[in-house]
């Protein structure tokens, strides 16, 4: 949580020291990037409206407990992703997007598919800053759930070249 704050407070001074700026979003560049679900990102700029990618995130845990048992639940997470930018400012652009998560760790695998939407803000034509919320969660398999409503937001900056 301390990380997420931490992590959000980057993105508003980055945001504020950027305010005067115009820039486009990037068109045929590669990216990189971070968000606070703790993932790296992959990117692909195809157009200045359609990007595609994938989230890549590995989660090591351990719990100890008083008498001295412990427990580890280590996981990894691949998730495709495309996002389809919307007519907005010059610098600013919402999107909507869609990502198909697969996470496996502790020997199950659960997959989905999550569909939400965001905002993208360009303070350079090579940074992008970004928020997103989920609004629909479809699981799938023996273990799935199925969410709808306003959950699981997360920020995020990629750095595009070319």
């Amino acid at each position: 949580m301390k990380l997420a704050v931490a992590f959000a407070i980057l993105v508003v001074a980055a945001a504020m020291t950027f305010q005067n700026a115009s820039a486009q979003s990037p068109n045929r560049m590669f990216g990189i990037g971070v968000n606070t679900r703790g993932s790296a990102e992959l990117c692909y700029a195809v157009s200045p409206a359609i990007h595609i990618g994938t989230s890549l995130g590995i989660d090591l845990s351990s719990v100890s407990y008083k008498g001295g048992d412990s427990k580890t639940a280590n996981s990894i997470f691949f998730g495709p992703y495309g996002r389809f930018i919307l007519q907005g400012t010059k610098s600013f652009k919402p999107y909507l997007s869609g990502q198909l998560g697969i996470q496996s760790g502790g020997g199950d695998t659960k997959t989905g598919l999550d569909i939400g939407g965001g905002g993208l803000y360009f303070p350079e034509n090579n940074v992008a800053l970004f928020g997103q919320v989920s609004v629909v969660n479809l699981g799938f398999g023996d273990l799935s759930t199925s969410d709808i409503g306003i959950h699981s937001g997360h920020l995020g900056i990629l750095w595009f070249f070319n």
